[in-house]
């Protein structure tokens, strides 16, 4: 599992949380988003409501400050329900919609 720190407005390398002003909401949910369209992920814990709204993250206490992503293993089995590059990989080569999703469309 990687841990990695919010995106800040002011461009510094420090802390941020969800609560303070110079946190970058949009610029953390991009980031977000290419963890799932780029790598093979499992889950992602941050507790920005809006990230969570998007599907982009779960809840996990603690996660304001960061955000958790989980990565599968190499020639894991993807079943219905997961998301990452290598759904999308999957989908392409069957010719079909490669949302990344497995499963029906959101």
């Amino acid at each position: 599992m990687l841990d990695i720190r919010l995106e800040r407005k002011d461009g510094e390398n420090t802390s941020v949380s969800i609560d303070e002003d110079q946190y970058d909401r949009a610029l953390t949910t991009e980031l977000i988003n290419l963890w799932w369209e780029k790598a093979p992920v499992n889950f992602v814990y941050f507790n920005d409501p809006t990230v969570i709204a998007a599907h982009l993250s779960q809840h996990s206490a603690g996660h304001r400050d960061h955000f958790h992503v989980s990565v599968r293993t190499k020639g894991a089995t993807i079943r219905k329900g997961t998301r990452g590059s290598d759904v999308a990989e999957v989908q392409s080569k069957l010719g079909i919609t490669a949302d990344g999703r497995f499963g029906p469309a959101l």
